[in-house]
């Protein structure tokens, strides 16, 4: 597996469509408001984060979903294009704070076991924001939804790829026993 920008795609525009909360809408009978939509935006864009890869073609064991959607359900529908991109960049950020991965393949130029694989260069701030608020501020009548879909996700798909993990591998021999591989997610 790795970082899929054709299905976030498919997603957000399920998503912009508003077909998440019609679903949820139809399975729990009730009426759903704004905080609802950041959730369904929040397990799209997790749905593609558990499939980045670090370097040793590991995969997240653990990214913090409920602090992303507790920011985005801070928006309001009167604030700024650029501080709607402000939070969801937060939100982001958040997701992938301390993020760890699992530790089943050793990183290259080690041996088995892998001790540790962590992000320790997280999105940037001020990285993503730009790139949404661009996207949030245009109000151009004749974007569609599929266009509105294909320029977030391109903003998500390459700030996310400058995440970086380092993962501790052992090694057979000189001392040090240990050696840290860092390298971007894929």
């Amino acid at each position: 597996m790795a970082l899929n920008k054709v299905t976030l795609t498919e997603d957000l525009i399920t998503w912009l469509n508003g077909t998440y909360s019609t679903i949820a809408e139809s399975m729990e009978g009730r009426h759903l408001d704004e905080e609802d939509d950041f959730d369904g935006f929040v397990d799209y864009y997790y749905k593609y984060a558990m499939t980045a890869q670090d370097v040793s073609g590991d995969i997240p064991l653990l990214l913090n979903k409920t602090n992303a959607t507790i920011i985005l359900k801070t928006i309001s529908l009167t604030e700024t294009p650029n501080t709607v991109a402000v939070k969801f960049e937060n939100a982001l950020i958040a997701l992938w704070l301390n993020a760890t991965f699992t530790t089943l393949s050793a990183p290259p130029g080690t041996i088995l076991p892998e001790t540790s694989a962590i992000v320790t260069l997280n999105i940037v701030p001020n990285s993503l924001a730009p790139l949404l608020t661009a996207v949030f501020a245009d109000l151009t009548p004749t974007n569609t939804k599929e266009q509105k879909a294909q320029q977030i996700a391109d903003a998500l798909d390459t700030v996310t790829k400058t995440i970086q993990v380092t993962c501790i591998g052992t090694v057979e021999a000189p001392p040090p026993p240990v050696l840290a591989v860092v390298g971007p997610i894929s």
